[in-house]
């Protein structure tokens, strides 16, 4: 599928098949409001666990629960019956109905299966109880209290580059002894699709995992989820509030699971204009230079974005822009943050390559930047 680029084949590695990948995916496709979607995610994130798991050398186990077999019964029989070792890899992936309850209080959705509803809190316990050295459970479902999941308007897929970054691959899945929980939206909110092109928060995660990797020069859980969360609250289309929440924690140590009060849906995130020099990181960098670009902002929004964006550089900062993996054109970073303001709405997404990028001798503020502009 274009745009979505199997980025980790040529991923050298020296583990052996010892070690395994459990992957379980638990799909509705049978629904007749959100199978369609649903079905085209599970094929996505296998696609992905069978990549991921070759990469690193683990062995895959993929457990399926769809169709007849997605039920509250046999997702109990199968966490019950999990069992692994300490080297291994457990990634869980829900796509379907989700609800919350003003009896619950929790930020975490239940799981809508035939036959019970099940937390995904719940799942992540009985998960993490098995003793792998990463576990993780993302649930892609609705949070809203008491409601249905509607449907959202079809949406454009961002075109992924493709470079392998093994370091990133293995900060993700094999070094990390930690346990992460995710779910694609807050307590209170509703998590949106298309029909036949699947959740959009699958497919911003599996954006955000392509991008990063090529990309990113330290990359981790919380950068990858924070970059996810961005790309979800900054990219929905006008009058829809999904926010994607996760958290992570070290292995021996109990997950504190927030408790949230009644409070109003926070603002979706965007970039704070007045950063400081300390908080410059990928995700600021790779803000701003969308935010610039984002035609739903106003213009006196995005002309604030090409003057704070200054403060990214030293006074000498120059700009790389990359076609593919060719060098085609150096220009000031003041003159490409205004290029790029006028070309706004024919420019799709910027992605930012930390990999080629510089930081000047303070090793705070940039001296360079490698960018690569996907355009209409």
């Amino acid at each position: 599928m274009k745009g979505v680029l199997m980025i980790l084949f040529l991923i050298l590695s020296i583990q052996s098949f010892s070690q395994s990948f459990i992957g379980i995916v638990v799909a509705n496709t049978n629904d007749s409001q959100i199978g369609k979607s649903c079905d085209f995610d599970k094929l996505r994130m296998i696609g992905e666990f069978n990549t991921i798991a070759n990469s690193i050398k683990y062995k895959l186990e993929l457990k399926q629960l769809s169709g007849g077999s997605f039920n509250f019964e046999n997702l109990q029989s199968t966490l019950d019956k999990l069992s692994c070792t300490p080297n291994d890899v457990i990634f869980f992936y829900y796509t379907g109905h989700g609800h919350n309850s003003n009896d619950l209080k929790t930020s975490w959705p239940s799981l809508d299966l035939s036959g019970g509803m099940m937390p995904l809190e719940l799942v992540h316990e009985k998960l993490t109880s098995k003793g792998a050295h990463l576990t993780i459970t993302m649930g892609d479902c609705c949070n809203k209290v008491n409601a249905s999941t509607p449907v959202a308007e079809e949406y454009k897929i961002i075109e992924s580059p493709s470079q392998d970054q093994l370091s990133n691959i293995n900060n993700l899945f094999i070094d990390p002894n930690i346990n992460i929980l995710v779910s694609s939206s807050k307590r209170g909110q509703s998590s949106y699709a298309h029909p036949e092109n699947g959740s959009y928060f699958t497919t911003k995660w599996i954006e955000a995992l392509h991008k990063m990797v090529n990309y990113s020069k330290t990359l981790n859980w919380n950068i990858l989820l924070n970059e996810t969360s961005n790309m979800v609250s900054n990219e929905l289309i006008s009058g829809y509030s999904q926010i994607p929440q996760f958290d992570i924690s070290t292995q021996n140590v109990k997950a504190v699971i927030p408790v949230p009060n009644p409070s109003p849906e926070p603002s979706p995130i965007i970039p704070t204009p007045l950063i400081k020099p300390e908080d410059i990181s990928y995700t600021s960098v790779s803000a701003y230079l969308n935010d610039i670009i984002d035609q739903s902002k106003s213009k006196e929004h995005r002309k604030d974005m090409v003057k704070y964006a200054s403060n990214l550089f030293v006074n000498d900062g120059v700009v790389e822009i990359y076609k593919g993996t060719t060098l085609v054109e150096l220009q000031a970073y003041n003159e490409y943050f205004m290029r790029v303001y006028i070309n706004g709405p024919d420019i799709r997404t910027i992605n930012f390559i930390e990999s080629k990028s510089e930081r000047a001798s303070n090793g705070i503020k940039y001296r360079k930047i490698a960018v690569q502009e996907i355009w209409k």
